[in-house]
């Protein structure tokens, strides 16, 4: 088992991650040129300046690889792999392409030549999907065993149809408490361990300074009290409002399973899809990292032992900052 990163390292990834958000990462000038020059076989330079290469290129520049020899081969890989699906009429979008069934869908059937070969190609695409689409339909890098990866968060756009899903629930108990758990989730970084001991007398509402929510100490967690973000408080409040102040927040039984299992599975999430209470934490804790406060705070507030969870959440941030600028990752659906 890998010893957790310590402070200093999710530090030094902070500072890392706000240097890349001014300045996006560069190739060398040898690298660079021979990107520049690539043209895939079996397509013409119009098709692949126009719908190819801004993802192509997107995709390079993150993909790690240092050596001329390992980067040529990866160049050759991923362009072919994109052009395949830009003659298939599929998505050439990092999220879309590079993800594992995708990738898998090629392998079976889009791939020729030598057993060797075809599962040289998938490896080398998979391994460069878990750096440039580290999201929920990327794979994932190697871990450690025993350690769970943090899901990332929602990102802002995501969650207005989160919120417009838990506030037009038909059934009024399903509707407070699926506005609880996203309020919570999102809000204070709340996820079903800390759900399931929460009384509602442990949340403080403190009118116009807010609310304040003690957390009780769990196996997992210390208790802490934390903060409910501004953007969130009219959710928290709804998720609590009609309940006495010796009730759960969610459910009857201290002791139950599947804390909010239950409740998102009977809830009519319309254009939301699967909802993940998991990554509604993360979303609280992509936010917290970026606020200018000192890391032992937001390991307090978050209850957090290590570092672990904050040097991955800063790392999925520094993805979605690269995708972001220059609007790189955006494909043929500019």
């Amino acid at each position: 088992m890998t010893t957790p990163p310590s402070r200093r390292a999710a530090q030094r990834l902070a500072a890392q991650i706000r240097d890349e958000q001014v300045s996006p990462p560069t190739l060398p000038h040898e690298l660079a040129a021979m990107l520049d020059a690539y043209r895939p076989t079996g397509t013409t330079a119009a098709d692949y300046d126009l719908h190819i290469a801004a993802t192509h290129r997107a995709v390079m520049i993150r993909s790690g690889a240092k050596g001329a020899a390992s980067f040529r081969k990866l160049l050759g890989v991923a362009g072919n792999y994109l052009t395949y699906r830009h003659d298939n009429h599929l998505s050439v979008t990092v999220e879309n392409a590079f993800c594992t069934e995708q990738i898998d869908h090629y392998y079976l059937h889009g791939l020729t030549g030598s057993d060797r070969t075809r599962n040289d190609y998938r490896s080398r695409l998979h391994k460069l999907a878990a750096r440039v689409n580290p999201g929920p339909g990327g794979p994932l890098p190697g871990i450690s065993i025993g350690h769970r990866a943090v899901r990332p968060g929602y990102s802002d756009i995501e969650m207005v149809p989160i919120i417009r899903a838990a506030r037009r629930q038909r059934s009024a108990r399903t509707r407070r408490q699926l506005c609880a758990i996203v309020g919570l989730g999102a809000g204070a970084g709340l996820d079903p361990s800390d759900l399931r001991p929460l009384h509602v007398r442990d949340i403080v509402d403190l009118g116009d300074n807010g609310i304040d929510v003690h957390v009780p100490a769990h196996p997992k967690r210390a208790a802490r009290v934390v903060p409910v973000r501004r953007t969130y408080e009219a959710l928290v409040r709804e998720g609590i409002a009609g309940c006495r102040p010796s009730d759960l927040v969610i459910g009857k039984q201290v002791d139950r399973r599947n804390v909010t299992t239950g409740i998102i599975d009977d809830a009519e999430l319309f254009d939301v899809g699967h909802l993940d209470a998991s990554r509604l934490r993360s979303t609280w804790l992509a936010w917290i990292v970026t606020q200018p406060i000192s890391l032992k705070a937001v390991m307090d507030a978050a209850g957090l032992k290590t570092a672990r969870s904050i040097t991955e959440i800063i790392a999925d941030l520094r993805n979605t900052a690269e995708q972001i600028a220059g609007n790189e990752f955006r494909g043929d659906d500019t």
